[in-house]
């Protein structure tokens, strides 16, 4: 009689530990790496078309898929880990570099930007500097060109000051609907390793019709997170939206969402409200600031923010905001790893009280 009574509380022991390793590996799958932000447009509230080099693969970079897609390589065709041009791990930046027994002169990239039909202006704006012996004999020339628009081309010095520097040139002509080629290449011979170029970002920028109009942006501890809300009032060209947080109004650190959060009016006059529950790694007694982004169908981004809010130690932890609305998409994650969190403790103690 003994074994048989053991065996129902064997069993009951063994579903109730399956059971709490479920739910263990189902709170690691919903949980929601931050990633790196990118970068703003140089103008504020003008979309761009921009690459900042964070990455090999460019998949964050605003307007940009991957190095092979958008950018072509003239001189070799290693890809952005190899040879003259590169984007070195980490660094942030495209490198025209010397490599030992390589003449590096004309080497250069090149990649399209298509403007949207309504705008009425655009500039090409990087930020370049120079490293090396012999500054005075490197060049590097910049140049953009479209059918129908006058051809710009300018020669950018090594031994230039100040050294890295912005350089802002305006695209002459009626440049909605035109798609821009811009180029960069090297026009002398880098000699000596470790000499080389560095560029911060290439971006071109243009005044267009907002892809969104933002009516409202708000944020505000609510029990134990950080409730983010913002109302559109159209999103005539809006394919979604990204959202950033600082602990400093100088600038995003990191980006909240995992994947772009979808527009819930695309191409509509009308507007629509989101939220988006903050909770995670926050600090009590510490002020957090959010940036909105939205991005255009055609890749475009404009920022908006920062707003701001103080986060305390929360006095109670409630279940509000479980059910589905939908006009909260993002939040349902969130929401249901907070539930999941809470039961835990209770699933362990009745396995507990069973198996005694």
């Amino acid at each position: 009689m003994l074994l048989n009574n053991d065996r129902p509380k064997n069993r009951l022991k063994h579903r109730g530990w399956l059971l709490l390793v479920a739910l263990t590996g189902l709170l690691s799958a919903l949980a929601m790496p931050a990633v790196s932000a990118q970068a703003a447009c140089s103008v504020t509230g003008q979309p761009c078309v921009r690459d900042d080099f964070d990455a090999r693969a460019y998949d964050l970079n605003t307007g940009t898929d991957d190095w092979a897609t958008n950018w072509a390589e003239i001189g070799e065709g290693d890809g952005p880990t190899l040879g003259v041009m590169l984007v070195p791990v980490t660094l942030g930046e495209l490198r025209f570099q010397a490599v030992s027994g390589t003449d590096e002169t004309n080497f250069a990239l090149s990649r399209d930007v298509a403007i949207p039909a309504a705008a009425s202006s655009a500039s090409l704006i990087l930020r370049i500097g120079y490293s090396g012996s012999s500054p005075l004999a490197r060049e590097l020339s910049v140049e953009a060109t479209g059918t129908g628009l006058p051809p710009l081309f300018e020669l950018i010095s090594g031994n230039a000051s100040p050294n890295p520097a912005t350089y802002a040139y305006p695209l002459i002509g009626s440049v909605g609907g035109k798609t821009i080629n811009v180029t960069l290449t090297n026009l002398t011979n880098l000699a000596d390793t470790p000499d080389y170029w560095y560029i911060d970002f290439v971006e071109v920028t243009y005044d267009s019709p907002l892809a969104v109009t933002l009516a409202d942006f708000s944020a505000h501890q609510q029990d134990d997170h950080v409730l983010v809300a913002w109302e559109t009032s159209s999103e005539l060209d809006n394919q979604g939206f990204n959202l950033y947080r600082s602990t400093s109004d100088a600038a995003p650190e990191i980006q909240l969402n995992n994947a772009l959060i979808p527009s819930q009016s695309p191409g509509s006059t009308s507007g629509h409200f989101y939220t988006w529950e903050d909770r995670d790694g926050l600090t009590p007694d510490t002020t957090y600031y959010y940036w909105l982004e939205d991005v255009s169908l055609s890749g475009a981004t404009t920022l908006h923010g920062p707003v701001s809010a103080t986060y305390s130690t929360p006095t109670a932890v409630t279940l509000a905001g479980l059910q589905a609305d939908s006009r909260t998409t993002p939040n349902a994650l969130p929401a249901v790893t907070l539930a999941l969190v809470l039961l835990l403790p209770l699933l362990v103690m009745r396995v507990a009280r069973r198996t005694a």
